[in-house]
């Protein structure tokens, strides 16, 4: 079968063929490949404890995606801690 010129070509995740030198990510700029993943990996070690907590993080305590109960749970306690002290009777809520 012929080849079209405007196919996408699958991503190449071959690090053998990484770029060399500074690599630009998010605004910043890293002496290597290696240096930014290093970074980044650090990162969300020091991060992910904080986004496990969200109502929303989509996975559950064992790393698997969350059941409907376990979303349940965390949306009932998100919508508590956000409506703490206030007259339940005066709440409105909306879900986009």
């Amino acid at each position: 079968m012929a080849k079209r010129e405007d196919q996408q070509q699958p991503l190449d995740l071959d690090r053998s063929t990484k770029p060399q030198g500074p690599v630009e990510c998010l605004g910043m700029t890293f002496e290597s490949e290696d240096t930014r993943r290093a970074y980044l990996l650090e990162r969300l070690k020091e991060e992910f404890p904080e986004l496990r907590k969200r109502h929303d993080f989509p996975l559950g305590p064992n790393g698997e995606p969350a059941t409907l109960a376990e979303i349940k749970k965390r949306f009932e306690v998100y919508l508590d801690e956000k409506t703490k002290g206030k007259d339940p009777s005066k709440i409105r809520t909306v879900v986009e």
